[in-house]
């Protein structure tokens, strides 16, 4: 609907009459009004009714899919709509009023604008049905000054953003703060959460100096605890997800699709920014249907200069964050979507490959789940794993999480932490618990937990999405260290209140989801020294030789946490290699313990960054890869 008064248009029009002579005329042609207008401008009558033709078989308005199609520039047709109706057009910056709304702006084209000498009141850029209802409202020719001028859809947004910058910097920052701070990761760990730490630092020191057998008693004890909790989960996911069971879901008529908008972030990504719109390109789905909104930083002028020469698609739409902190990927996500018009929305790394049919598969999947399935995570592939062997170990563990862990937790109904691209959302379900914490630096593994929180529920589609991996030790690094550092927050933040945290998210979506995210963490941190020992113990013959009953219950424990960890970790790898069809990169599994060594030097590293610099965010580099595996690796399909 327009949300336009009624005396805009009586100003133009007393009569409201709504232009009836052009209009029967138009009607008489066979052509929607939407478009109908464009042939009195030259644009091709056949050109007109192909577009109208296609709007009728995705059920979308007709200049929607005049202008998605190419068919004409979204610029030349909002100036000739201008022209149509006798009201300026405008392509320089004008100031919005204050009230202006800017998810309104998007989602029906119309903004009140400050006073100004003109006098003008609004500022509109209408489309689909609310351009049919100005155009049915509004006499061409009119001799009554106007009263509103036109522009594209996409100025309407950098109007918006040149206007409110400040107002969406701080939203899109502290809007999550402000509504639930004890879901936001700005304020750290708390004086109850430090003075608790603090305690058990100060009794673990004491008690390693006056009883240290003991305390190392208590210490492996705990740690055996979250370990064994962790490789139990894992090995349930396993045995839930040994023999796939595709799901046939029916799929969707062209008319059916809703409007997908698709969420690219991208900082100092120059590099990728052709092989991104050609991804976008591949997609198949209604061109009419889709709203891309790719976000960039101000300073970023490399990026820009490349978006700029990249000749986008007429449904791309680039955003420009405002200045402010911090500079993290949430942030740029958060601004974005109060202008995004789908109903389902997904979000992309700069450098992903989507197979084209994912959109497809995940809008079907969405029909037929219950309503309150709100998020969908397609499986990440890594597609250069033949660039070095922390590539190929890379590859093999995205196997053993999205093709084996992650649909073994959803076949057995329990929460667990998203990946950071590929995730497809029910857009009013991501507003209404705040979009993404722009201060947590893995805010996919904090929104599942926090969907979970707000009564939610996970699901996954077979869709691949190919990345690429950092083939450099340094890069893999400042990465891993990022992510552990992420989980570290996210664990401070909804551990705060562990009784609320229960209440919200149910008992057993609480544990599963942090036991997914401690065990990295902790496994991270002390698994590779507790690995050694073990390994050492066992060599020794300590380990099999007990001298007393209590030794022998607590190495027969030991030992069998141990072997069930080996297999937690090889049985997913393999399992994952095999369906992935990764047996070249399998040939680097020995090389598995110093893999896990270096992730204990990524772990400390996340653990002293938390403490210096919390909210930084190491930006990985793209578009260095030299190979491509899905010429050898067969699809993916689930089966």
């Amino acid at each position: 609907m327009l949300f336009v008064p009624e005396h805009v248009f009586r100003g133009l029009d007393p009569a409201l009459d709504g232009a009836a002579h052009d209009r029967s005329r138009d009607e008489a042609a066979g052509l929607p009004l939407t478009i109908a207008f464009l042939r009195h401008f030259g644009v091709p009558r056949g050109t007109l009714f192909e577009y109208a033709y296609i709007a009728q078989k995705l059920a979308v308005g007709a200049d929607e899919a005049l202008i998605s199609g190419g068919g004409i520039s979204q610029e030349r047709f909002y100036r000739l709509l201008a022209a149509h109706l006798n009201v300026p057009f405008i392509d320089a910056f004008v100031p919005l009023a204050q009230s202006a709304c800017r998810r309104r702006c998007a989602q029906s084209g119309v903004a009140p604008l400050a006073p100004n000498a003109a006098g003008l009141g609004y500022i509109l850029a209408p489309r689909g049905p609310a351009l049919g209802a100005l155009l049915r409202h509004v006499t061409p020719g009119s001799a009554a000054p106007p009263q509103f001028a036109v522009t594209t859809p996409a100025h309407l947004s950098r109007l918006a953003l040149a206007c409110q910058s400040r107002k969406i910097a701080d939203e899109a920052s502290l809007q999550l703060q402000s509504e639930r701070p004890d879901l936001s990761a700005l304020d750290g760990i708390g004086k109850s959460e430090v003075a608790l730490l603090s305690g058990i630092a100060g009794a673990l020191t004491v008690g390693a100096f006056a009883a240290p057998f003991a305390a190392l008693v208590f210490v492996s004890t705990l740690l055996a605890l979250v370990f064994g909790a962790a490789v139990f989960l894992r090995l349930c996911a396993v045995c839930a997800n040994v023999t796939e069971r595709p799901r046939h879901v029916r799929p969707l008529g062209d008319a059916e699709l809703p409007v997908y908008s698709l969420v690219l972030p991208v900082h100092r990504e120059k590099k990728v920014v052709r092989k991104l719109v050609a991804a976008i390109e591949a997609l198949d789905y209604p061109a009419a249907k889709l709203d891309v909104k790719i976000v960039t930083e101000a300073g970023d002028a490399e990026t820009l200069g490349a978006l700029r020469d990249a000749r986008l698609p007429a449904y791309c739409e680039v955003i420009i964050a405002p200045p402010g902190k911090p500079q993290t990927k949430p942030r740029a996500l958060n601004i974005a979507l109060p202008f995004c018009r789908g109903s389902l929305l997904v979000i992309y790394d700069a450098e992903d490959e989507p197979q084209p049919a994912q959109l497809r598969e995940a809008a079907a999947a969405f029909a037929d789940a219950s309503d309150n399935v709100v998020c969908l995570q397609a499986r990440l592939s890594i597609d250069n794993c033949a660039d070095s062997w922390l590539t190929a170990m890379f590859a093999m563990e995205y196997a053993a999480l999205f093709d084996v862990i992650n649909p073994g937790l959803g076949e057995l109904n329990l929460q667990f932490p998203l990946g950071g691209t590929s995730n497809h959302f029910r857009v009013e379900a991501l507003r209404g618990i705040g979009g993404w914490d722009a201060w947590n630096v893995t805010e996919d593994a904090d929104l599942g937990i926090r969907l979970a929180r707000y009564g939610y529920h996970i699901g996954v589609i077979n869709s691949t999405t190919f990345e690429e991996a950092p083939a450099e030790l340094r890069a893999w690094r400042l990465q891993r260290q990022r992510w552990l550092k992420g989980f570290m927050q996210t664990l401070i933040t909804h551990c705060r209140e562990p009784r609320k945290l229960v209440r919200e998210a149910g008992a057993g979506g609480a544990a599963s989801a942090l036991i997914l995210l401690a065990g990295p963490v902790l496994g991270a941190l002390f698994g590779p020294v507790l690995f050694a020992v073990t390994i050492a113990q066992i060599a020794s013959g300590e380990l099999l030789a007990p001298p007393d009953i209590a030794s022998l219950v607590a190495n027969v424990a030991a030992l069998t946490l141990f072997a069930c960890g080996v297999v937690s970790c090889l049985w997913p790898l393999l399992l994952g290699a095999k369906r992935r069809g990764l047996w070249r990169a399998a040939r680097w599994l020995p090389l598995l313990p110093l893999y896990y060594g270096l992730m204990s030097v990524a772990g400390w590293g996340a653990l002293a960054e938390l403490l210096r610099s919390p909210f930084s965010w190491n930006k990985t580099e793209h578009g260095l890869a030299r190979s491509s595996s899905r010429k050898r690796t067969k699809p993916f399909t689930g089966s």
